[in-house]
């Protein structure tokens, strides 16, 4: 009888385990279904019901409004993939829940959905505009909050000849159009907008030809003492000057530098040549002074990034303590912990490190007081409005009061005016730069600023 009992226990107990892989497996296989039977999950059904469409009644005004979800990656890397599924399920039921009858919803890839309608252009936007704000409420998806915002791109299907292929290529070109301008809005398709796209690509290989023919340089933008009004450091900023385009905008070829992977070799480009800089300077009897560089996100995450800073310092001769590296609440997102131990290691050897435009990332207080940072810089956005808004005023002082807790030094970005610099005199802030003192200057400028200092 007890060999029984325990081969039925045991039996009981395998029948339970089997029982839990099978209703996990009809759980997926249940979203597998959904993802590829209903119509507008369907990535390719889309082509041939607009087809149809456009045969039976070609006269009717159609659109197509292309979907992207901006930044949804975060969403994946912060909380997993697979509550990402299920937060992209709730986003594909929100958008369904405010579509007219005349419209149809399908989900191409990952964050990117289509719609289908029979309107007008002006009906287009505004529904265009009334789905973006429902995406932009709150998303629970278990003990998580998500806020999304949407970029969307319209094309109007005015001329029958057009395959369907080509109005989502335009759509999809508004879509870029928007994310270029930060997202967040929605677009219709002008013709201009093939040309911007294929400007970004031609920019994608003249990147790689800037460093090997010398079209960066550097800019310095002081960092000046509150109190004294005195110029204590230096950031190094980046500039180009394409040899057709003229000056572009770091804001613009950043990007695209780290999407094709050219950011180590510009990051490198540009320690070594601050590393010659004050080695310059140093030659001709400039009093020495703390110049800082800012470190992509990218760069800051590759296991080589400490060694290959050792060996460019190494050999120029730099000293490493008048070395500062600038890095972003957004470097954190991936790996903090690995994150954290590069930069003790950098630290260790006398390279100072702040956290820089503070307020805008992803970081919370938990990870800040791990840190090993010596400054903390408030992003300017905070003092754009810091005279007429009592709440950037608030928030500027908590920022203040946080930095001087974990014992770091504050710098407060884009001090345009003396009513923002009286502001952050009186609030104990530290350091600031901005135009009010001085725009970036070359290094000409800055050696006889340091000459006269």
């Amino acid at each position: 009888m007890t060999i029984i009992f325990r081969k039925l226990k045991v039996t009981i107990m395998f029948q339970t385990f089997i029982d839990q892989i099978l209703n996990k497996t009809s759980q997926r296989n249940e979203r597998i279904n959904r993802i590829s039977e209903m119509p507008f999950d369907n990535r390719y059904r889309w082509i041939e019901d607009l087809e149809e469409s456009m045969k039976l009644d070609a006269q009717r005004p159609k659109s197509i409004l292309f979907f992207d979800i901006d930044r949804f990656k975060n969403v994946n890397d912060i909380a997993g993939r697979q509550i990402g599924d299920q937060v992209i399920e709730l986003v594909e039921d929100r958008i369904n829940e405010h579509l007219p009858e005349t419209c149809n919803l399908y989900h191409l890839f990952g964050d990117q959905f289509l719609v289908s309608i029979d309107n007008t252009v002006s009906q287009s936007f505004s529904l265009a505009n009334q789905l973006m704000k429902a995406i932009q409420r709150p998303i629970f998806a278990e003990n998580h909050e998500f806020y999304l915002t949407a970029t969307i791109g319209i094309s109007h299907i005015q001329e029958s000849d057009i395959k369907p292929s080509e109005h989502i290529h335009q759509a999809r070109f508004a879509v870029r159009h928007g994310k270029t301008k930060g997202g967040n809005q929605v677009n219709e398709y002008k013709s201009f907008m093939g040309a911007i796209y294929n400007e970004l690509i031609s920019l994608e290989s003249d990147i790689i030809k800037a460093v090997q023919f010398n079209e960066f340089y550097l800019v310095y933008q002081p960092k000046v003492d509150v109190k004294t009004n005195k110029m204590i450091g230096l950031e190094a900023l980046l500039r180009w000057k394409h040899h057709q385009l003229g000056e572009i905008s770091p804001s613009r070829f950043i990007p695209i530098a780290e999407k094709i992977g050219m950011i180590h070799s510009i990051g490198e480009w540009v320690l070594r040549a601050v590393c010659q800089q004050y080695l310059e300077w140093k030659r001709i009897g400039v009093p020495p002074i703390l110049i800082a560089i800012n470190v992509s996100a990218l760069e800051l995450q590759q296991p080589c990034f400490y060694h290959r800073v050792i060996r460019i310092i190494e050999q120029m001769g730099m000293d490493p303590k008048y070395l500062e590296m600038e890095i972003t609440e957004n470097s954190f997102i991936h790996n903090p912990e690995e994150c954290i131990e590069t930069m003790e290691k950098l630290r260790s050897i006398g390279i100072s490190l702040s956290i820089d435009d503070f307020g805008t990332g992803y970081s919370s207080i938990g990870y800040l007081k791990k840190f090993p940072i010596d400054y903390l810089k408030i992003d300017q956005s905070f003092l754009k409005d810091v005279c007429t808004d009592s709440g950037s005023a608030e928030i500027i002082k908590s920022m203040i009061h946080l930095g001087h807790t974990f014992g770091l030094k504050v710098v407060a970005e884009g001090v345009e005016g003396e009513h923002a610099l009286s502001f952050i005199r009186n609030v104990a802030c530290d350091y600031y730069q901005g135009y009010f003192y001085s725009q970036p200057l070359e290094a000409d400028k800055v050696m006889d600023k340091l000459l006269t200092s």
